[in-house]
């Protein structure tokens, strides 16, 4: 299976920002 490095990219910088929120979220929730 080979997918298209872009849009492979693409689907990691969205995964990566996700999980960013997730830990925004969690640590805002930690500080509270």
């Amino acid at each position: 299976m080979k997918a298209a490095p872009g849009r492979w990219w693409k689907m990691v910088e969205v995964w990566k920002k996700s999980l960013q929120r997730q830990a925004e979220k969690a640590g805002r929730q930690a500080a509270m």
